[in-house]
C-alpha cells in the first residue's frame, strides 16, 4: 500500500497518510455529512494526537485546537465521537489507526535508543583507557564485539518485547479526577441528558453541543472550586441540573459560550443563507436584510412585527 509520509520535524514527527483513505468506510462517512471541512479537521485532530505523549489528549484539548485551526469548536468535537475514527475514554481522546501505523516507528525508535547507549558506553570505555596501550585497547574493542555478536539475538527479543509493552501502556486510560468522572457518567445516560436538554429549553442546541457544555460545566467547577462538592453520580447530575437551569446566571454563560463559537463560523448559525446570493430565510420565509441575526432555536421571523418572536 502506497503512503504519503509528511515530515514536520527533520527526524522527529512524521504521519504515515494512506493514499487510500477516501477509500474507508468510516471516512465516507464522515464525508457524506461534513464535507471536505470534517474531513480536513480529522485529519488535524490526527496531527495533534501525533504530537502528544502516546498519542493521545484530552478532550479540554479540542477548544484551543479549534481556535487554532479557525473552525467552530463544535464541528471539530462532532468528528470524535459520531463516525467510530477516534476513541473516548475517561476524558480523553485517541486513534487505533494511527497507533497502530506508528508501532513500526516506535519499535525502530526504541531500537535506535539502545543501540545509541551501546555506542556512548563503548565510547566512554575507550576514553577512559586512553593511557592504556594499544594492545589492551584491541582487546577491549575485540571483547565488546563478540559480546554484541552473542547478544544480537537476545536483544531483538527484548526489543520486540519492550515494544509490546510500550504499545500496551499507550492504551491506558490518562489519569482523571473522580468529580470529572461522575460528570461523564452522568453525560452517557442519554435519558437523563435528553431531559435535562428539554427543561433547559436548549432543544437541539443542547444535544448538538452536548460536549462543549459539558467542558463548560467543568470549567464552572474549577473556578467556583466546588470539585469537593461532587462525591457521586447524583450530586454531578444535581449540580448541573441547577447550572443549566432558565433564568441562572451560568445558564446565560453557557448560551453566550455556544452563541461565540457559532459566530465564529457562521454569522448566522440558526438560519438558512445563501452566500452567493446572500438570500436569508427561516422555515421558509425570507428575512429582511438587515434583520439582526436569529438568536436561537426557540425565535421565528414574525412578519407582521418584523423581528424575532417567541
Amino acid at each position: 500500500m502506497a503512503f504519503l509520509k509528511i515530515i514536520y520535524m527533520k527526524n522527529v514527527l512524521f504521519l504515515k497518510h494512506d493514499l487510500l483513505a477516501l477509500k474507508d468506510v468510516k471516512l465516507m462517512n464522515l464525508i457524506e455529512s461534513g464535507g471536505t471541512e470534517l474531513y480536513g479537521a480529522y485529519w488535524v485532530l490526527l496531527e495533534h494526537l501525533r504530537a502528544q505523549d502516546e498519542y493521545r489528549s484530552n478532550l479540554s484539548a479540542i477548544r484551543s485546537l479549534a481556535r487554532q485551526v479557525k473552525i467552530s469548536c463544535a464541528k471539530l468535537m462532532k468528528v470524535v465521537p459520531d463516525f467510530d475514527l477516534f476513541i473516548i475514554q475517561d476524558g480523553s481522546f485517541y486513534s487505533p489507526g494511527l497507533i497502530k501505523r506508528m508501532q513500526p516507528y516506535d519499535v525502530k525508535k526504541i531500537k535506535s535508543s539502545e543501540n545509541g547507549k551501546k555506542g556512548a558506553a563503548a565510547k566512554a570505555l575507550k576514553n577512559s583507557h586512553t593511557d592504556s596501550s594499544e594492545e589492551e585497547a584491541n582487546r577491549v574493542e575485540k571483547s565488546r564485539v563478540e559480546k554484541s555478536i552473542k547478544t544480537s539475538s537476545s536483544e531483538e527479543k527484548k526489543a520486540a518485547t519492550v515494544s509490546e509493552d510500550t504499545i500496551q501502556e499507550q492504551t491506558k486510560p490518562l489519569p482523571v479526577a473522580k468529580w470529572e468522572k461522575y460528570i461523564d457518567q452522568a453525560f452517557e445516560d442519554k435519558r437523563w441528558s435528553g431531559l435535562v436538554a428539554r427543561q433547559s429549553a436548549l432543544k437541539e442546541g443542547f444535544e448538538e453541543n452536548e460536549l462543549l457544555i459539558a467542558h463548560c460545566f467543568k470549567d464552572h467547577i474549577q473556578e467556583m472550586g466546588t470539585e469537593e462538592n461532587i462525591c457521586s453520580l447524583r450530586d454531578a447530575k444535581s449540580y448541573f441540573s441547577n447550572f443549566i437551569r432558565q433564568g441562572t446566571s451560568t445558564r446565560l454563560k453557557v448560551e453566550q459560550r455556544l452563541h461565540e463559537e457559532l459566530q465564529r463560523e457562521d454569522p448566522y448559525p440558526y438560519e438558512d443563507y445563501d452566500p452567493k446570493s446572500g438570500i436569508r430565510s427561516c422555515f421558509g420565509i425570507v428575512i429582511p436584510p438587515d434583520a439582526p441575526p436569529r438568536p436561537d432555536c426557540s425565535v421565528r421571523w414574525n412578519q407582521e412585527c418584523n423581528g424575532w418572536t417567541n
